[in-house]
């Protein structure tokens, strides 16, 4: 019963503090855009968007997402996901190739990109967990 009751209070552990974030990488892509774009959805409610390789696909969401973070839950809009998106990409070629950014007093925004390994990754998180992590 020990032992039962030790892995129930594990697991309600890691499951309240696990992120519920968006995570996006953008590599190596061509001038017309990217071979691979790949958005997944996992059962804890991250969301992956992965491009790579030069070719002729946009890199872009294919739906929205929904942000969880302990009692609180948004769905984001493949509006707000593109919005998003083009505020990082425009912030990058302004020269700011690391930063962040609260979008909308909802969303806290970390980006970094490598110029030399063309690598951009960024995370969207609501403000609460950012604050909660340290992150603002």
């Amino acid at each position: 019963m020990k032992k039962i009751t030790a892995f129930a209070i594990c697991l309600f552990i890691t499951a309240s503090c696990y992120s519920h974030e968006v995570y996006v990488t953008k590599s190596k892509g061509g001038l017309f855009g990217y071979k691979y774009v790949e958005q997944t959805s996992m059962n804890n409610g991250q969301v992956f968007l992965t491009c790579t390789d030069p070719g002729w696909t946009k890199c872009r969401y294919s739906s929205g997402a929904k942000i969880t973070y302990k009692d609180i839950s948004i769905d984001i809009s493949l509006e707000t996901l593109n919005i998003i998106d083009e505020t990082v990409i425009r912030n990058i070629t302004e020269s700011k190739l690391n930063g962040k950014f609260i979008f909308d007093n909802t969303f806290f925004v970390i980006y970094k990109y490598n110029l030399e390994t063309d690598k951009l990754e960024y995370s969207i998180y609501l403000i609460e967990e950012a604050n909660d992590k340290g992150l603002i």
